[in-house]
């Protein structure tokens, strides 16, 4: 991270991480705690505000969509500031990823093959879920070319910074697909298994889109020096004469 970010810029990415994973522990242990309460019946489901599977009537994905509003801003000013083609090939996939998420894209993919071939199980795989991976896999053509053609066009200190985006992305993918994937694959799993596997996908989600938030965050502090916006690298730029990170 050193030869990425500045220590000041380093210390702003913690704070704002900080902030994001606070609000993803507490609203974690919000709807675990309201689990709880269920199964006490004292309550008679977890309310759609606080539970984590709650989608447009949830606080978490609420939460999620200001994540990726938050990063796609940053990014665009990000390129503005630096001219580096990589930042707004990231600012397009992150846009990709909160319609997705926000539009709801895959599901309703899902939910259009799974109305029209109720019977069907491609591969073995339910037909809902195979309309998911279809249209995940459709979304990944041109997020894989932004990534592709941002990395390779990026130069020093911008194309590290890509490099920590497409592992942090990785990261969200494991989660976002990797668990779901894993549900299918072992066929019924159980109520509490399943359970389980739903609760990590979406908290993984959260956290991941918590570093990614952040680090963008760090990335568009980082690049109004005018060493970034020069090409130069702070680590290198501050050995030189009036270099301008100290």
């Amino acid at each position: 991270m050193d030869s990425i970010l500045s220590k000041p810029t380093q210390h702003a990415f913690l704070k704002v991480l900080a902030v994001w994973l606070t609000a993803d522990v507490g609203l974690t242990f919000l709807h675990i705690g309201l689990r709880g309460l269920v199964g006490l019946d004292m309550i008679n489901e977890v309310p759609s505000l606080f539970s984590l599977f709650g989608d447009h009537s949830s606080l978490s994905e609420w939460f999620i969509y200001a994540k990726w509003t938050f990063t796609v801003g940053l990014l665009f000013l990000t390129w503005k500031n630096g001219g580096q083609i990589l930042f707004l090939c990231l600012a397009v996939v992150f846009t990709i990823v909160l319609v997705d998420d926000f539009g709801q894209v895959h599901e309703r993919a899902g939910t259009l093959l799974s109305t029209q071939f109720p019977a069907t199980r491609p591969f073995g795989v339910p037909i809902h879920q195979f309309g998911e991976l279809v249209a995940w896999l459709a979304l990944s053509v041109p997020v894989i070319g932004l990534f592709a053609w941002g990395c390779f066009t990026a130069e020093g200190w911008a194309r590290r910074c890509g490099f920590i985006f497409l592992g942090l992305f990785a990261g969200l993918i494991f989660f976002a697909i990797g668990i779901d994937t894993f549900g299918v694959l072992i066929g019924d799993p159980g109520y509490w298994l399943s359970y389980a596997l739903s609760t990590t996908e979406c908290v993984g989600e959260m956290v991941m889109a918590s570093g990614i938030a952040s680090f963008a965050t760090a990335v568009w502090l980082e690049s109004k020096t005018s060493d970034v916006r020069s090409g130069l690298d702070w680590k290198t730029s501050r050995l030189m004469p009036g270099g301008g990170i100290h």
